[in-house]
């Protein structure tokens, strides 16, 4: 067998691993992101997403809370 035969065909041995690094390096980057706080901002991505969904929430229970 030719030595670049080997080589690429032990490739996939040595990478395997490789996606599952990846995928923990980039949700944690995205973890960090929605849950870090800012700089001006008192609160995190999470907390104003938390807090859209409950006015949301209160603005629609208001509106069926009227008689028909």
């Amino acid at each position: 067998m030719p030595s670049s035969f080997r080589s690429l065909h032990a490739l996939p041995c040595l990478q395997r691993g490789q996606v599952m690094v990846e995928y923990l390096i980039v949700a944690g980057m995205l973890a960090a992101a929605l849950f870090a706080t800012f700089p001006g901002a008192d609160r995190s991505v999470i907390a104003l997403l938390i807090q859209a969904f409950q006015d949301a929430w209160a603005t629609y229970s208001y509106t069926l809370s009227f008689p028909l």
